[in-house]
């Protein structure tokens, strides 16, 4: 039994018609990045050439319309060692106001991603999070999100990689087979064969 839908954003793209048509199509959960208030430092996070360029109050409007329409919300923002320490307090007290949920996630660097702060060690991070639970009276720590994780068994794999198989367009870049989305690009037929470069996680990509 599916209890919630959700969907993971960074709001700069919601209006209140979209928000709207998502609820009807069976959305009960918003996951909200916002990593500032500030708008400089928030639009510099975002990777924003300037603040035009990501609008942090439009973000908020639309976190305010998400919950006065009774849905749940969670406000996810990346805890930056030494860029948004001084922000992290202003989110928590703002999501406190529209009745939102927080989940702070620590940043993790990845080979061939962004590193804009340091990696801070879980032990700190938690340590960190318990200091803003104090300051905040709130859970931050497992909080009552509503958010169950079951491990589940790994669903079989239909194709393999280096396979070929039938594809048919469903969507730019996207094709079906075999029930399975394959993220193929560049094509301009409606059904052609590709060859699977990825089987990873029954995420299957083709060229």
């Amino acid at each position: 039994i599916v209890k919630n839908i959700s969907i993971n954003t960074n709001g700069t793209l919601l209006t209140k018609e979209l928000v709207d048509a998502l609820v009807c199509a069976g959305l009960t959960r918003f996951n909200l990045s916002l990593n500032a208030i500030e708008k400089k430092l928030a639009s510099r996070i975002a990777g924003a050439s300037d603040e035009n360029g990501y609008d942090v109050e439009h973000v908020m409007q639309m976190a305010r319309y998400i919950r006065q329409k009774g849905l749940d919300l969670v406000i996810a923002p990346i805890y930056l060692q030494g860029i948004n320490e001084q922000e992290i307090g202003r989110i928590i007290e703002f999501a406190k106001e529209i009745g939102a949920f927080v989940g702070i996630q620590n940043f993790l660097s990845y080979a061939g991603g962004r590193k804009p702060a340091k990696e801070l060690d879980f032990i700190e991070f938690e340590d960190r999070l318990k200091e803003l639970e104090k300051r905040h009276k709130i859970k931050l720590l497992d909080p009552d999100t509503g958010i169950k994780i079951e491990k589940q068994k790994t669903l079989a794999k239909p194709f393999r990689k280096g396979q070929a198989v039938v594809v048919e367009a469903r969507y730019p870049g996207i094709g079906v087979s075999d029930g399975r989305l394959i993220s193929v690009p560049n094509f301009d037929k409606k059904r052609f064969k590709v060859k699977l470069v990825r089987d990873k996680h029954n995420v299957f990509a083709g060229v």
